[in-house]
């Protein structure tokens, strides 16, 4: 199962955060009460993921060329109707409608080929859809209504990712801090590689005080 790049991550969030008001419209509107959502940041959600995922509720499961995008409602929030929780009725109007507007929060570049809702028992059965490998990234949104709020998450699966370690024999500046404790390099060039607050410190002007001695002494004693 493929997975999306990291890349789509910044882009999700950011869509989803800039139509945080529409998504308050469809909601209500859906499901029958005022009420206004709040987009968080992303975040990395690791085996131990949140306790709502595995409690009961709505997945919309959104399908592109590259990976799958989950939209999970818990009924803790009390905000889902019964007809929601019966198999039959997962084809509602309503329902359908809800899930195409979530495809529309997302950025066009997804390009989201097809979409299905389910009702699950447990939520988090249906994070077997995402790819087992990589990283799972995902977005908390806070529905509020004038009685309770409660979470609605999006998740989605990404391709790992590992950083560069610099080889300590190819990186230049690992290479320029060895020249410069290279007692036989040329005194400019060890001092051009210092660090810049060393360098710094060879620019302060240090007060030299020379007492001269009252006698003659033959030079050779002095040194």
């Amino acid at each position: 199962m493929s997975t999306f790049s990291p890349a789509v991550s910044g882009p999700i969030v950011e869509a989803v955060q800039a139509g945080q008001s529409a998504l308050s419209t469809a909601l209500s509107e859906v499901f029958g009460v005022e009420l206004a959502v709040a987009v968080g940041e992303l975040q990395t959600v690791d085996d131990a993921h949140p306790g709502e995922w595995d409690k009961a509720g709505l997945a919309f499961h959104l399908t592109a060329a590259e990976g799958s995008v989950l939209w999970l409602l818990p009924t803790e929030l009390k905000l889902l109707p019964n007809w929601c929780q019966s198999a039959e009725t997962l084809e509602n109007e309503k329902l359908l409608e809800l899930a195409e507007r979530l495809m529309k929060a997302l950025p066009e570049s997804l390009s989201i080929e097809q979409s299905k809702v389910d009702f699950f028992d447990r939520l988090s059965d249906e994070l077997s859809q995402l790819a087992a490998v990589g990283e799972r990234h995902a977005v908390e949104l806070k529905i509020t209504t004038s009685e309770q709020s409660g979470p609605f998450w999006l998740v989605w699966q990404v391709e790992a990712t590992e950083e560069a370690v610099p080889s300590v024999e190819t990186d230049p500046v690992t290479s320029a801090m060895r020249a410069a404790v290279d007692q036989n390099a040329p005194m400019e060039e060890r001092i051009r590689y210092l660090p810049a607050y060393a360098r710094s410190l060879l620019k302060v002007r240090i007060p030299v005080k020379v007492t001269l001695a009252a006698s003659k002494v033959p030079v050779k004693r002095v040194l």
